[in-house]
């Protein structure tokens, strides 16, 4: 990835936090990531292959880009599953730091990626796990257009 920033660590602490809820060991999850293709929100996925070890090559990761703000993934193993988002009010810490860190540095100087490095070891360090996702809970089927057996 060749530098840390905030969403390969969310990224990461989504993979835990969905192990820990599923009793899932490495390598053996399933996961479908909804985060959008563009960067950074799209390194949430080098996050989730690096946490969990369910690589596109055992065929246990797929990427299918949501629109913009999705910072979700759906994790199934041993007949459970979750789905996990970043709550909104952590996607605008991120996205306001970023900004400014827009403000008066480019990509190109030293500066942004240093901030950027300092904002993910604050995440790593600081946000917990157990607090950064709401569990999505399945849409229901409205009771008004109910299909007769």
């Amino acid at each position: 990835h060749e530098h840390l920033g905030a969403y390969s660590i969310i990224g990461v602490k989504m993979g835990l936090r969905a192990a820990e809820l599923l009793n899932a060991p490495q390598h053996e999850m399933t996961i479908a990531s909804s985060a959008p293709a563009a960067q950074p929100v799209s390194c949430l996925n080098d996050g989730l292959l690096v946490a969990t070890g369910s690589t596109p090559g055992r065929g246990l990761f797929s990427h299918s880009p949501g629109p913009p703000g999705t910072v979700e993934a759906a994790f199934a193993y041993n007949g459970r599953s979750v789905t996990l988002r970043l709550k909104k009010a952590y996607q605008e810490r991120i996205r306001t730091t970023i900004q400014a860190l827009l403000t008066h540095t480019t990509l190109e100087d030293d500066a942004y990626w240093q901030g950027v490095r300092e904002l993910g070891l604050d995440i790593w360090q600081n946000w917990h796990r157990r607090e950064l996702f709401e569990q999505v809970l399945p849409e229901l089927e409205n009771p008004g257009t109910r299909r007769k057996p």
